[in-house]
């Protein structure tokens, strides 16, 4: 099978660290972010031109994929639309590899926005939509990793329209999407990897690295996001949380990120209600203030 498929999700996810790992398999390449179905403006406006010519961050990942400014504007010349500039964009790159018989996936976690013109252009195409914890993305987020900086209504949305985005595609077509959960691919992602492969139909791929870089950083937001901003977060992501298997309170939260970090690595931890229990027990004897020592 040589369907693409597209890799999707809020930024500061770990796209990156999915698409890095997946491009280790010897028939799959994927360029940088295209962001082709990024930005609403219809294709070849002089909005949608003026972003491709000016963008600086778009014109460094070109030039990384190995094409000129030439080349690609007479890949954009020749197009009439998103997907013919996508096919043959991704068709030169896989000859610039040296893999022109492999299969190319892309990776641009914003093409959530435009998720359903990408489907529309691409109805054969798999979805694999990577979601993370709402505190840690926030956390990257507020401090301007990427797309930043952001305040936390800001932040929290971008979280929180992406995930309703995927949500909306596997209510309607379930078949075109997997959910993949950042925190399980940090404890398992040869199992991980092994089901996405299954489902876009590649080959199994047995020969990941002996130590795959997959570092958990499930706790980076206690050191960025004061107690108040991180019950902002939850309140802001309210049932799409639970539709996650997120808990909803801070103390659960924390309880359940420090659980999967522990899994990460390698380290055997405390049951998941004891430490909830315990977390809960701190933060009303604080008075909602948080406390490291309560989970150590």
């Amino acid at each position: 099978m040589n369907d693409p498929f597209f890799i999707i999700g809020a930024p500061r996810s770990g796209t990156t660290l999915l698409r890095d790992l997946l491009r280790q398999h010897p028939l799959l390449e994927c360029p940088e972010e295209t962001s082709f179905y990024r930005w609403s403006d219809p294709f070849g406006t002089k909005a949608y031109t003026r972003t491709y010519r000016r963008n600086a961050v778009l014109c460094e990942h070109r030039e990384k994929d190995g094409f000129s400014n030439d080349e690609f504007w007479k890949i954009y010349r020749k197009a009439k639309n998103r997907r013919q500039l996508q096919d043959s964009y991704m068709e030169q790159f896989l000859v610039k590899k040296g893999n022109s018989g492999g299969r190319w996936f892309e990776k641009t976690p914003q093409h959530s926005a435009g998720l359903l013109r990408l489907l529309s252009d691409y109805p054969e195409a798999r979805i694999i939509h990577l979601y993370r914890s709402p505190l840690n993305v926030v956390a990257s987020i507020k401090e301007g990793s990427t797309v930043g900086p952001q305040n936390i209504r800001g932040a929290a949305n971008i979280w929180l329209e992406a995930v309703q985005a995927a949500q909306l595609v596997s209510r309607q077509w379930p078949e075109k999407i997997r959910q993949v959960c950042y925190e399980d691919l940090t404890v398992s992602p040869e199992s991980v990897l092994a089901g996405i492969l299954d489902f876009v139909e590649a080959p199994q791929f047995k020969v990941w690295p002996a130590e795959p870089k997959v570092w958990p950083m499930n706790l980076r937001y206690l050191e960025r996001l004061k107690p108040r901003e991180q019950d902002k977060v939850l309140s802001f992501c309210g049932e799409t949380l639970r539709d996650y298997a997120y808990p909803a309170d801070r103390a659960g939260h924390e309880a359940y990120l420090r659980e999967q970090t522990s899994l990460a690595k390698g380290r055997p931890a405390p049951t998941f209600k004891k430490k909830l229990a315990r977390l809960r027990r701190s933060l009303a004897k604080e008075g909602q203030g948080h406390d490291d020592s309560a989970v150590k």
